[in-house]
């Protein structure tokens, strides 16, 4: 995932990671957490101070849509100059 000022947001960055919570399960995709709101009061101490950056938006990250994209193992891409 990348932000808007060009740096790529990695697993590192999110505070279920930085804070070894055991509750974190990290999306293949954002690197967020999908298990936020589970365990309600851990999460709201640990991850509710940025939601973009902690937090898996579910609804577009499906377990379909995962498998979509992380189907391919290489990606060819075309004319890199």
């Amino acid at each position: 995932m990348q932000y808007r000022n060009g740096s790529f947001k990695t697993e590192q960055d999110t505070e279920g990671y930085q804070n070894d919570c055991s509750n974190y399960d990290p999306c293949p995709l954002c690197y967020g957490c999908r298990n936020y709101g589970v365990y309600s009061d851990r999460c709201d101490t640990l991850c509710s101070n940025n939601h973009k950056k902690n937090i898996c938006n579910k609804e577009l990250h499906t377990p379909r849509n995962i498998a979509k994209m992380v189907r391919r193992q290489i990606i060819k891409l075309e004319n890199m100059n």
